[in-house]
């Protein structure tokens, strides 16, 4: 007698009435289970969003009608975080939650071409004042 499955091997199980690789066969779909649903991870926390919305409105707020400071004839468009984005500036900057990102004592109004330029030769930035050199900076390393 052959497999009711493959009708060519012969039967291994009269009960089942299948040879072993169709009854294996069988046995290792049942073990498998099915895939679950990908969880998808959110992008940005709720915490964090709640403050790139802050953010937004206080930048908004912060270079309507502001030059450039690197090239005076161009219109701010972007703000530069002099100190970076992560961290505090000082005691006074902790204690009262006031994170780099939002701290506007050190944001810089900037167009997009003076951004790409102090973001491209962060010596020159450094040596201009429009930026904290984080690993050299004594200034800066004094502050954290």
């Amino acid at each position: 007698m052959y497999c009711h499955n493959c009708e060519t091997n012969p039967i291994e199980n009269k009960e089942t009435g299948l040879c072993a690789s169709c009854a294996h066969a069988i046995r290792k779909a049942e073990r498998q289970k099915p895939p679950k649903a990908q969880k998808l991870i959110a992008k940005v926390s709720g915490k964090q969003a709640k403050k790139v919305i802050d953010y937004s409105a206080r930048k908004a707020r912060f270079i309507k009608g502001k030059r450039c400071k690197v090239y005076p004839e161009l219109q701010a468009e972007d703000i530069h975080h002099m100190m970076g984005k992560v961290g505090y500036a000082d005691e006074w900057a902790r204690e009262n939650d006031v994170t780099l990102l939002i701290d506007e004592r050190y944001w810089l109004p900037v167009s997009r071409k003076a951004h790409r330029m102090i973001t491209d030769d962060s010596r020159w930035a450094s040596a201009n004042g429009y930026t904290f050199l984080r690993v050299t900076d004594p200034v800066f390393r004094k502050l954290k």
